[in-house]
């Protein structure tokens, strides 16, 4: 279990205590690169991203609104916000692009050809759109990165109804273009990660 910063020793890095910050560093670096790790499986960008969160923190220190209780809570949503971020650059968008290109090509050599690429992604816009008007909702916010409990503040809906929405909406869409195309296609659409399991 990690160790709690004090509510002392927070108005202490609001005054500029260096010490505090260092002891802050030591105490949590470990927790949140095993966060930044879990969900990049990237050993140098999960270090990058939870230096970051630490520099804005000393940075930002004279602002921030930090509670005790909250402040575990604080770093770790930080962190994860900065992953999404990441995820969300251009410079990620361009590799998984470059990735998703390789794929193609490598299935066209097996007689994949464009118009199935195009086919298959406009029928999983249909099928996402014959979805009951909610799960439709949670499906298309869980593509954008959301978590369940911002999708659940977002909609006035209980978590646990967005994990069974979101749950049932990958049965359904699994079901719907596995009945229409051969397995190995699934892989040209990024949007079909969605269909694995949360």
């Amino acid at each position: 279990m990690v160790k709690k910063i004090s509510a002392n020793q927070l108005d202490e890095l609001k005054n500029g205590n260096s010490q505090v910050f260092e002891l802050i560093f030591s105490t949590y670096w470990e927790q949140l690169f095993a966060a930044a790790y879990r969900r990049l499986q990237d050993e140098q960008q999960a270090q990058d991203i939870v230096q970051d969160v630490l520099i804005h923190l000393w940075d930002k220190k004279a602002v921030l609104n930090l509670k005790e209780e909250h402040f575990e809570y604080y770093l770790l949503k930080a962190v994860k916000n900065r992953v999404i971020n990441y995820y969300q650059s251009e410079k990620v968008k361009e590799a998984v692009f470059l990735t998703e290109i390789k794929r193609f090509e490598g299935l066209e050599q097996e007689g994949v050809s464009q118009p199935v690429y195009k086919e298959l992604e406009a029928y999983l816009s249909a099928e996402i759109e014959k979805l009951p008007v909610t799960m439709k909702k949670i499906y298309l916010l869980k593509e954008r990165e959301l978590s369940v409990r911002d999708i659940a503040a977002s909609l006035n809906l209980a978590e646990q109804t967005v994990r069974n929405n979101i749950t049932e909406a990958q049965v359904r869409l699994r079901k719907a273009v596995r009945s229409k195309f051969r397995a190995e296609y699934l892989v040209l659409l990024p949007i079909l990660y969605l269909l694995t399991d949360i």
